[in-house]
């Protein structure tokens, strides 16, 4: 709250490292790589399963509001639940060939 009232009030510019240093960024690259970087994330993300991303960040939100019995049957429910889909079970099976 005070680093963010700091800069409403000042107008300055974070640099790269303060934003990295502050924890509003998790990593710099350099121009050159940019684009390729981006796209490496892009596609980690995409091969995760269906929900995975949002069920992820809802649950990492939630844990400092939740006991710890909560925030156990929330991540166990979030990984439970997909289990049950028709997607899921094709991708077991399909492992499960392996």
């Amino acid at each position: 709250m005070r680093r963010a009232l700091e800069l409403a009030l000042t107008n300055r510019t974070l640099t790269a490292d303060e934003a990295r240093d502050w924890g509003l960024a998790t990593a710099m690259v350099d121009d050159s790589v940019l684009l390729d970087e981006a796209r490496g994330l892009a596609g980690r993300l995409a091969g995760m399963a269906p929900g995975a991303p949002a069920a992820t960040k809802r649950l990492v939100r939630s844990a400092t509001s939740r006991s710890r019995d909560e925030q156990l049957d929330e991540e166990a429910e979030a990984i439970t639940a997909p289990a049950a889909t028709g997607t899921a079970r094709q991708a077991i099976s399909e492992f499960a060939r392996r």
